[in-house]
């Protein structure tokens, strides 16, 4: 299926803020780590059945939904007492970004417009990120939430984002898997919002929003060499 064009008018926007997992990365990876490879080590380590293993993994997840201790790597170390970033190495081969996302960001660029990832990924999950894909490069700033001390669907991150990084909201683009965290951007002003439709490539696509819906990049660059 052809993917239907999204009208942007680029030139109002200078800025495009990337999430990183479920946006410019598939989200299977994440998925793959946290739903299933987690809760097998979980019940390897304790000597029960997977099943019961996975409800309680994901009871101590939904205690921490929407904290920056949800995405952060040393507290489930620490929690589930297993060596997570180990395991998250070994599997870094299932990294892979998502249709249309380096030719996206190679138009930005091309074009003038500066290019931010804005993740809630631990920086050591980062590090893995950029060591298997090689997209330093691709950004003119690079943040986890981390460094600033609060969930991107927290309140005040994006003030703390926009004084410290020099953000122009009402000429920013922000693209992002997660409505709540869409959410916390639109209540701080930034301008323009878009949800990912598919995070995670082997799941259907979702068809509604609060926001509008893009479910393929190469639809967000213009027909025309025309940038405005």
């Amino acid at each position: 299926m052809v993917a239907q064009h999204i009208a942007i008018d680029w030139a109002s926007i200078d800025i495009v803020c990337f999430d990183m997992d479920g946006t410019v990365l598939d989200l299977g990876y994440d998925n793959e780590f946290w739903l299933q490879t987690v809760p097998r080590l979980y019940a390897e380590k304790h000597g029960l059945p997977e099943a019961e293993a996975y409800e309680r993994v994901l009871a101590l997840y939904e205690a921490q939904k929407g904290k920056l201790t949800w995405y952060c790597l040393d507290h489930w170390t620490e929690a589930l007492k297993l060596p997570l970033l180990e395991h998250k190495k070994r599997m870094a081969d299932k990294i892979r970004f998502r249709p249309g996302a380096e030719a996206l960001i190679r138009w930005l660029r091309a074009n003038k417009k500066l290019c931010y990832l804005v993740t809630n990924a631990h920086p050591d999950v980062l590090a893995i990120k950029l060591e298997q894909t090689s997209m330093e490069s691709w950004f003119d700033v690079m943040v986890s939430a981390h460094q600033l001390g609060l969930a991107k669907e927290q309140p005040g991150f994006w003030q703390r984002f926009q004084q410290q990084y020099h953000l122009i909201p009402e000429r920013t683009l922000f693209i992002d898997d997660s409505e709540n965290v869409l959410a916390a951007a639109e209540q701080a002003g930034i301008g323009q919002l878009l949800a990912v439709a598919q995070p995670d490539l082997s799941q259907p696509a979702r068809q509604q929003s609060r926001y509008p819906l893009v479910h393929d990049f190469f639809a967000m660059m213009p027909e025309s060499n025309e940038t405005g």
